[in-house]
């Protein structure tokens, strides 16, 4: 029990996030959107959701932001193979 407590509480969590950061980047704020990137993956690392979770929304902002150097460190740590 409590563990679906913990996950339904993390979807619930991401969407909000989500939202924001969608809504940060629509006006331009990338500062806003980094962090949100942040809290979504501090978030995903404290309830051990795994490394995907905790490097995607970073590799979407570098990718939304075509920032080439940021998308070959991800992919130079391994996170994203």
């Amino acid at each position: 029990m409590p563990r679906e407590i913990i996950f339904n509480g993390y979807a619930d969590i991401s969407w909000a996030l989500q939202g924001i950061y969608v809504m940060a980047m629509e006006e331009g704020d990338i500062e806003k959107a980094r962090w949100i990137v942040g809290k979504q993956k501090s978030r995903a690392h404290l309830l051990e959701m795994g490394l995907y979770m905790e490097v995607s929304p970073e590799w979407d902002l570098a990718v939304t932001n075509k920032d080439k150097d940021k998308m070959l460190d991800i992919l130079s740590e391994g996170y994203m193979v």
